[in-house]
């Protein structure tokens, strides 16, 4: 089964966080995936968060020479649980 692609305006992309470093990254969460625009204040690396359609989100893949960043939601915290 698929789903049909999003339309994406041109004009109107997806945006992201607050930094001078823009940054492609595909938000994948498994059923569905949307590339965004994320700025941020540093170039990203694996770890580092934004928020994207009320959802938190978290690098789990650095880009290089051919593939983009991915980030996935990133994990809640637990409540209670000692460390």
């Amino acid at each position: 089964m698929s789903c049909p692609a999003r339309q994406l305006s041109p004009h109107e992309p997806f945006r992201a966080g607050h930094g001078p470093h823009a940054v492609p990254v595909i938000a994948d969460r498994g059923d569905d995936a949307w590339v965004v625009l994320v700025h941020f204040p540093r170039p990203p690396r694996i770890g580092d968060r934004f928020t994207f359609d009320h959802t938190a989100w978290q690098v789990v893949r650095e880009g290089d020479h051919t593939r983009g960043y991915v980030a996935q939601p990133a994990a809640r915290p637990t409540h209670g649980s000692s460390a």
